[in-house]
């Protein structure tokens, strides 16, 4: 068990065999996680909203898991009455997978899912005032490319007329077991870090330019799981190291950023 000042930090194989486990061991369907995830980044995201006092919400999802989380936190997001649009980055997941249950579950609910060839994307990447980064996860080890690589830096232009990004597990683009980017990369305000942060996050400082703040988020992963896997480190000192609460650092930073009358 991590201490006060202690984390306990995940690499990427470590999260793709406590997903396994998960499953196997515990009997939990990896679309239950997916859900359990979703619904962190859908009340983490209507935080935001309501910080920025604004709906104009953009969720841009990867054909994989990332994505799956995204498909279904903007259904979750619906369901409170709150309408995100969604861009896919990437084309639709594979058929039969658990992101691809997640995109028809949207559909029926009325969530507005668009192609990145959409003629109305490029409006909703500049009229967004929150845009949440479900393109790729732990799983990337190469540069993006193609539609993603168009995403990242359509994200990052609406990072830079100020919009507030979140990126949900891992900025699109970074190797989570390095902390750096593998080419373009989101440049989030927030990260939030599924399960727990990850090592990347803490050994490399040069990190934090890209998650922003980095909340580390439980998606109802066994604790007994948890414990077997992953490495407790301690935080240096200073604003990285900082506990807030997660409500007054997205406030902190959304009001910053409110949408022009």
């Amino acid at each position: 068990m991590a201490g006060e000042g202690q984390v306990r930090v995940f690499s990427s194989r470590d999260l793709r065999e406590m997903d396994r486990l998960a499953a196997s061991e515990f009997g939990m369907p990896t679309l239950l996680l997916m859900e359990h995830a979703a619904m962190a980044v859908a009340r983490i995201v209507k935080e935001g909203c309501d910080s920025l006092k604004s709906q104009r919400i953009l969720f841009v999802c990867g054909p994989g898991n990332n994505g799956g989380d995204g498909y279904a936190a903007a259904r979750l997001l619906l369901d409170q009455g709150v309408r995100a649009h969604v861009v896919m980055a990437g084309g639709e997941p594979r058929e039969g997978t658990d992101a691809w249950t997640n995109l028809q579950m949207a559909r029926s609910f009325g969530v507005p899912v668009h192609g990145m060839s959409d003629r109305h994307v490029k409006e909703l990447f500049e009229q967004a005032d929150l845009v949440v980064d479900c393109v790729f996860g732990t799983g990337l080890s190469r540069g993006p490319e193609g539609e993603p690589l168009a995403a990242i830096e359509r994200m990052n232009a609406a990072r830079d007329r100020g919009a507030f990004v979140f990126a949900v597990d891992v900025p699109s683009g970074m190797d989570a077991d390095l902390g750096l980017p593998l080419g373009a990369c989101v440049r989030a305000n927030v990260t939030i870090s599924l399960t727990g942060s990850k090592v990347g996050y803490v050994s490399e400082a040069a990190s934090s330019a890209y998650t922003g703040w980095v909340l580390a988020t439980p998606i109802g992963m066994p604790a007994a799981l948890m414990a077997r896997y992953g490495q407790v480190v301690t935080l240096p000192a200073g604003p990285k190291a900082a506990t807030k609460r997660r409500a007054a650092v997205i406030k902190k930073k959304a009001t910053a950023r409110r949408p022009r009358k």
